[in-house]
């Protein structure tokens, strides 16, 4: 009888439900610079195979569930799962049976997870929410306080609410901050059979570093569609009902000994959420040049950071401060009663008088020059601004990145767009690990433009299959050995570090499923506009009304959360 292991991924990019889960140790960075290169192999694997497409994926929970699955490969199988993992050269033993030293990665994992989801519960983030009660109460009573004209002029009865509402919202922002508002929650699990003969040194590891509730003894040879629903009742639970068809049908059956499933959820608000009455439907140009309407959300903030780039990926220069030399046009506006005759004792009522207040006049009505003079004016006026500020930016072969933090700061979105709308796939050609650890590098807090479309898709991963199949994605990037379930030993998988068994234990499918919306959410705020001045900040414009590229991570320990592009919004 040939047995099977299935493993299962699944991602929801969504509010979550936090969990309590038991760690130990600081993290060493190891982990997270393994998950950046495997980041970076994954996108290209899956940018080959959805060419075109917008993708979407977790790095950090399919290396998650991958991590759990080396513990127990041996041989070949755990020396291609460490390869496509891109562990580290220090983590190697020196030992073929068992290529890879697990312990220090687990631990790494187990504490970047702690201290991604782990609640703050100081006494400042206690005060914090207690004060964020507080606030939220005075606002809506100003909200709901009746505003009345007092018989008297010379009084704005809004003026003294609206001061306050905005003291309020501000330091609703402030205190937010003591706390963070991101929610998280990631987690690995096991389900197994329960009359399968597993390792106990196995469990006992998973338990360690993943925590005991995370390990689920099921019954797939004799009720495997209970089992199923099961496994899709506790996961609904663990995530509020958010996800409640985790494992489908086919996912499982009477054959299946092991399901890992490795879940992230995230949500997090802007720390300066869009404005929605910066959204509007505008072109978004797709590669081809083709253009479709979509809501663009638009905002300027000092929240932002900000970087362009050459062509070949190095810095460009972009300026603190620059001048303005291009003028306003100046064209001599006609006065509309320069023809008016000095009024006389007895002459007509004042042309301001109320006879006249509904008159509406144009000045240049009767001068058809005077009207094409100002709009030639005004044309070259703007092409004279566009060259001028052109200079400021790198050519159509580079491209510039944008950081969004989420409240709490811990964590914030990257969006890396062309110049050109064509241009994508050749900033995808210089990603990699080590060009993209520079570019946040350089990201500079300022003052910045941004335009950002809606998004929101869904996205589903073969990530790999025993059943030969194109987009095996996993196989395609090193890892074969672990699908190979046939009858030659000298080929087939290696799981002996996971169970004591004479039948053959190898992966079935690996699934993937991810799903994205990014909006403007959060309270709306305003910004003081700038006046002219001889010499002024530069304020850059990054727009992403073409294809863009998007990751979502850490910015403590530089985690990349989730990666990503948008190549047609919605």
């Amino acid at each position: 009888m040939r047995h099977k292991t299935t493993l299962v991924i699944i991602i929801g990019f969504m509010a979550a439900i936090g969990a309590d889960l038991l760690f130990a140790g600081e993290s060493n960075g190891e982990a997270s610079k393994s998950n950046t290169r495997f980041a970076v192999d994954l996108y290209r694997q899956l940018a080959s195979e959805n060419a075109g497409e917008n993708l979407f994926f977790s790095p950090w929970s399919i290396s998650g569930a991958m991590t759990i699955l080396a513990e127990g490969a041996r041989g070949e199988t755990a020396e291609q799962i460490g390869r496509v993992l891109q562990l580290p050269q220090s983590a190697r033993t020196g030992d073929a049976s068992i290529p890879w030293k697990m312990e220090s990665l687990h631990v790494d994992r187990a504490a970047i997870t702690r201290s991604l989801i782990g609640p703050d519960d100081s006494p400042e983030a206690r005060a914090a929410r207690e004060r964020i009660v507080q606030l939220r109460a005075e606002l809506a009573k100003l909200g709901d306080s009746p505003k009345t004209v007092p018989a008297s002029g010379g009084h704005d009865p809004f003026a003294e609410p609206a001061v306050r509402e905005r003291e309020i919202i501000e330091e609703l922002d402030r205190e937010r901050e003591k706390i963070g508002s991101h929610e998280l929650w990631s987690a690995g699990s096991l389900w197994i059979e329960k009359t399968f003969p597993f390792r106990q040194d196995f469990l006992r590891t998973v338990r360690k570093h993943y925590g005991p509730g995370n390990v689920y003894a099921v019954d797939f040879k004799g009720r495997h569609v209970q089992a199923r629903e099961e496994i899709n009742r506790i996961v609904a639970r663990q995530t509020g009902e958010r996800i409640k068809s985790a494992v489908g049908p086919s996912d499982i059956d009477r054959q299946t000994r092991l399901l890992i499933t490795d879940t992230i959820y995230f949500r997090g608000e802007w720390v300066r959420p869009f404005p929605r009455w910066g959204t509007d439907d505008r072109d978004f140009t797709l590669a081809d040049g083709q253009t479709i309407k979509t809501p663009i959300m638009t905002d300027t903030s000092e929240e932002f950071a900000y970087a362009a780039f050459n062509g070949d990926g190095t810095l460009f220069d972009t300026p603190d401060m620059i001048r303005s030399e291009v003028p306003s046009p100046q064209i001599p506006v006609a006065d509309p009663f320069d023809s008016v005759e000095p009024a006389e004792p007895g002459d007509a009522p004042d042309p301001f008088g109320p006879d006249d207040l509904d008159v509406a006049f144009d000045p240049f009505a009767d001068d058809p020059a005077k009207v094409a003079q100002y709009k030639a004016a005004e044309e070259e006026a703007a092409a004279r601004r566009a060259a001028e500020l052109a200079k400021f930016y790198p050519d159509s072969r580079g491209f510039a990145a944008v950081e969004l933090p989420y409240r709490g700061r811990r964590i914030a979105m990257v969006l890396i767009a062309p110049n050109d709308p064509a241009r994508l796939p050749a900033v995808e050609a210089l990603l990699s690990a080590e060009n993209l650890r520079t570019w946040l590098g350089h990201l500079k807090r300022r003052e910045t433009e941004i335009e950002l479309p809606r998004v929101k898709f869904d996205t589903t991963y073969m990530l790999g299959s025993a059943e030969p199949k194109p987009s095996s994605v996993l196989p395609a990037m090193g890892m074969t050995r672990a699908f190979n379930g046939g009858l030659d030993p000298s080929r087939a998988a290696q799981f002996g570090g996971i169970a004591d068994s004479t039948d053959p234990l190898y992966i079935t499918k690996v699934v993937h499923k991810a799903s994205i919306e990014i909006n403007e959410r959060g309270t709306e705020a305003t910004a003081d506009p700038f006046g002219e001045l001889p010499e002024r900040p530069f304020i850059p414009h990054f727009t992403a009304d073409r294809p863009f590229l998007f990751l979502i991570h850490d910015r403590q320990t530089g985690t990349v959360l989730f990666l990503g592009r948008v190549t047609k919004p919605n």
